[in-house]
């Protein structure tokens, strides 16, 4: 079923029946279940040649022919391909070898970044920012998609197992290399500079300096016009606290210690302040951005914020290893 959209890119058809399908060839060929399918250049080819890899096929494509190899690593057989760079040639290879067997592919290779790290450093992405074309024929419209956690969680096994530094982190995918303008790029950094012609769907903007402010697509909120000290307190902690639900207990503990108030008292306080913030918050955002859980109050998992804080916080780590 296609989701229209009066701009192409964002249609999405549901139905993955296409009208040439990846093995419509009907090669006799059966790739092992497993494959490695990276941005290596001729080293794939080098790689193959030292372990006596066997070439079972090609792809072929008006570029140029992509040898497909199977190898022997502890006794099983594996698929071993060069990936192609550029979103739409890399997914077309890529369906290729899953019409003909492949199930679990695991990828690797170089990249610029938009802030600083040490060469030879292992990244290992966590979230993507959609700014190529083919994945939207792959998936429903998003500014993000999210890294399968268990697929992350193999990959950070194995690189710790071989005792390599690696960081968890953002990618960005793109199809314009030439068309990384400074503006892009600075909004892509995630910098809570931007205004909220620069912020999307789940976006939210955070500045903690100065006086709070939570930019969003739809505005901006001010701590200075909403006028609930306790309130924003409350807001800024459980933000500030992202990685955990917070009961109000322990927010009141946390801002108020000195206050001698009965735990009663302290619920209803704490949900009173949840409730005027909510409501001031509601004309610039249709999404939860604090949810409540049966641990506490929490930044909704769906919302992606970014705040001064964390870029912060990262500039001060990169000075302390400077």
């Amino acid at each position: 079923m296609i989701i229209k959209n009066e701009i192409p890119i964002l249609e999405f058809d549901t139905d993955a029946s296409a009208v040439i399908m990846p093995a419509h060839e009907h090669l006799d060929l059966k790739l092992p279940k497993k494959a490695v399918f990276a941005f290596l250049g001729e080293h794939i080819d080098e790689y193959a040649k030292t372990r006596d890899a066997v070439q079972v096929g090609k792809f072929l494509s008006a570029t140029k022919d992509y040898p497909i190899y199977v190898v022997k690593h502890r006794g099983e057989n594996v698929c071993l391909c060069q990936a192609p760079v550029g979103s739409a040639p890399a997914a077309q290879l890529m369906d290729w070898l899953i019409g003909y067997g492949v199930e679990e592919i695991i990828t690797g290779g170089c990249c610029g970044a938009l802030t600083a790290f040490e060469e030879n450093v292992f990244l290992v992405p966590y979230k993507a920012l959609r700014d190529e074309g083919t994945s939207y024929h792959y998936m429903k419209p998003s500014r993000f998609v999210e890294i399968n956690p268990t697929a992350m969680k193999a990959i950070e096994k194995t690189v710790a197992e071989h005792k390599l530094e690696y960081r968890e982190v953002i990618t960005w995918t793109t199809d314009g290399f030439y068309r990384e303008t400074k503006y892009s790029m600075s909004s892509y950094d995630f910098r809570a500079t931007a205004s909220y012609n620069d912020v999307y769907n789940e976006d939210h903007i955070v500045n903690f300096f100065g006086g709070m402010e939570i930019t969003t697509a739809a505005g901006g909120w001010k701590e200075q016009d909403f006028n609930s000290p306790k309130s924003s307190r409350a807001v800024a902690y459980i933000m500030m606290n992202r990685k955990t639900a917070h009961s109000p207990l322990a927010i009141a503990d946390a801002l108020y210690p000195e206050d001698g108030s009965d735990i009663d008292t302290i619920n209803k306080n704490i949900r009173g302040y949840m409730y005027r913030f909510r409501k001031s918050f509601e004309p610039i955002c249709k999404s939860k951005l604090i949810e409540y859980t049966p641990n506490g109050y929490r930044v909704c998992p769906s919302a992606n914020v970014m705040s001064d804080l964390q870029k912060f916080e990262k500039l001060w780590k990169q000075v302390q290893k400077d």
